[in-house]
């Protein structure tokens, strides 16, 4: 986050548990078969937590403390993602349907620093500072924010699921390239479910800036180029759509890195 977000968040609670989507109709499952599946699977540390946790948290950041649902929030991040996987699964596309692989959907502690990420490409994770500080920076317009950190850690998912490697002599332009491609495939995703509108999109472009680093040895990339990215999938999706008629019914994954893959070139890809 920028930082005039940059504060602490003081709380006791540790990693909260999952929620796994796996059903075409959005419907989620917090069965303990599922929530065990996500603690089995997922290998950082600190393990997940199956304790129940209470639905409202107080987090501290400064001197305030603030109330966060955390059933409200985490069913808003799980319903965005199950709509995506399901428009996937609704067209056929191959990373989402030769696999009964469930995707894990929780929130998390980020109290050390503001964070949000996917890994091994079954589970995706939004920290409650984070969401917490783009509720109090952007208020009523919180959901467009959070909408392109969805975007931008599916996009992770899809290239975990794909095996994409960005193998470049320096790790930090690695690093760099990766998740300025995710940035590029939020921005194309986002787009096509018109999940900014026009009079929105100056918010979401400030949240973006927010994300990005001051100075150009990062491992995200400058605020510039993360805007860049998104708006480049956004364009992206305008051509494929007025061009050959691709709408969020019937693009696939293709679609996503055939426009991004090109301006942030992964080394290797090889689909599972």
């Amino acid at each position: 986050m920028g930082a005039h977000m940059k504060s602490i968040l003081n709380t006791a609670l540790t990693i909260f548990a999952l929620t796994c989507v796996t059903t075409l109709n959005a419907q989620t499952s917090t069965a303990d078969g599922d929530t065990l599946y996500c603690r089995i699977t997922y290998q950082a540390e600190p393990a997940y937590i199956t304790t129940d946790l209470g639905e409202v948290l107080n987090i501290t950041l400064g001197d305030s403390t603030y109330q966060m649902n955390q059933n409200i929030d985490r069913n808003f991040l799980i319903t965005k993602i199950a709509n995506w996987l399901n428009y996937f699964k609704g067209a056929n596309d191959p990373l989402f349907t030769s696999s009964n692989q469930p995707l894990c959907v929780g929130l998390i502690d980020d109290s050390q620093a503001a964070n949000a990420y996917a890994s091994n490409g079954t589970h995706v994770v939004f920290g409650v500072r984070l969401l917490t500080e783009a509720k109090i920076e952007f208020q009523s317009e919180f959901t467009y924010a959070v909408s392109f950190v969805s975007a931008h850690e599916f996009a992770h998912i899809i290239q975990q699921r794909y095996q994409l490697v960005f193998d470049y002599v320096l790790p930090m332009l690695s690093s760099k390239q990766r998740e300025l491609h995710a940035d590029c495939m939020a921005g194309y995703l986002l787009e096509a479910h018109k999940e900014i509108p026009f009079i929105n999109y100056e918010t979401t472009k400030r949240f973006v800036e927010s994300l990005g680093s001051a100075h150009i040895v990062s491992s995200h990339g400058m605020s510039d180029d993360r805007v860049n990215a998104m708006k480049a999938g956004m364009d992206a999706f305008v051509r494929s759509s007025i061009y050959e008629g691709v709408t969020a019914n019937t693009m696939n994954t293709f679609h996503l890195l055939r426009a991004c893959s090109p301006l942030y070139p992964p080394t290797y890809l090889q689909a599972n």
